[in-house]
């Protein structure tokens, strides 16, 4: 099966009104892949779950990523999958969801923070050293992301329990990650053992 990348949107601002799709993987029971439905309800400014808390460094980074807010309700497990609008361009990145908020707690990051972070991941690696690298064998690597929304506490935790390092090495992995951009949290030669913890992150939203 040919794999087709989705479009970005061009758009800055989604206009409020515009039918959108959720999809990913919810945890819970559902078997496979779903999709639901509904409308760009607004755009936002920052995570809900941050902007009434102290104003810290890590806080303030937050504070200003941009979301989309839709009703197209999510799960757990969904993060990381793709917001559509009804031409199957992609308007977000599907993040977090706040119970409070009801149909409004559906958040997504907007297209524009994944360019820009897309960008800024070609020109890192562009510039990274690669004469050391040994080409006779094939290693994959799982990275470790910093996202907007997932407190660092949080994601010791999940390396320590789930990855199994010790609190550390856990901790010098999700640092690495908060000030770079990335870290690699372990290399494998097999694909399959990388993709293995790759969904077990996942099902922790961890990207």
């Amino acid at each position: 099966t040919k794999i087709v990348p989705l479009e970005l949107s061009s758009e800055e601002v989604e206009e409020v009104g515009t039918p959108c799709f959720a999809i990913g993987f919810p945890s819970g029971g559902v078997v496979g892949s779903a999709m639901t439905s509904g409308i760009v309800c607004a755009s936002a400014l920052g995570s809900p779950f941050l902007n009434n808390k102290n104003n810290n460094t890590e806080d303030q980074n937050s504070s200003q990523t941009r979301f989309v807010v839709t009703d197209a309700a999510m799960a757990g497990g969904m993060s990381g999958g793709p917001l559509v609008n009804d031409k199957g361009v992609l308007i977000g990145v599907n993040a977090l969801v706040n119970m409070e908020l009801r149909a409004l707690g559906n958040y997504a990051v907007h297209t524009s923070e994944c360019r820009t972070f897309l960008n800024d991941l070609s020109q890192r690696m562009k510039n990274k050293d690669t004469t050391s690298v040994d080409r006779k064998t094939s290693l994959y690597g799982v990275m470790l992301f910093n996202d907007p929304f997932n407190k660092r506490q949080r994601v010791s935790d999940i390396l320590n329990e789930v990855v199994n390092l010790d609190r550390d090495e856990a901790d010098k992995i999700m640092m690495e990650a908060h000030r770079s951009g990335r870290s690699t949290i372990r290399t494998y030669e097999s694909k399959e053992e990388a993709k293995m913890l790759c969904d077990k992150l996942r099902s922790q939203d961890i990207l």
